[in-house]
């Protein structure tokens, strides 16, 4: 036992893990002004996705797209296939 305790006196602990540590970097992060006020195109983010409201919207305004059905009828009317 007093071997132990001798050889840890001689030990250095490093303290980069505890949890005092790791608290204060967090503090620090919390604090820090440059984070504080940075760019709104350096934050992590996703994309939302569109609501079904939205969705259904836009399926609907491209059925009733009279250009598109329109250009639509004249590119079926001249496609022939040779049998």
């Amino acid at each position: 036992y007093r071997s132990d305790l001798n050889y840890l006196r001689g030990a250095a602990w490093i303290a980069t893990g505890s949890l005092q540590i790791e608290g204060s970097k967090r503090a620090t992060d919390l604090i820090s002004e440059q984070k504080y006020r940075q760019q709104p195109y350096k934050f992590k983010h996703t994309v939302v996705a569109d609501s079904p409201d939205i969705v259904h919207a836009k399926f609907s305004n491209q059925i009733t797209n009279e250009r598109l059905y329109k250009e639509k009828g004249i590119n079926d009317q001249h496609n022939y296939t040779i049998t």
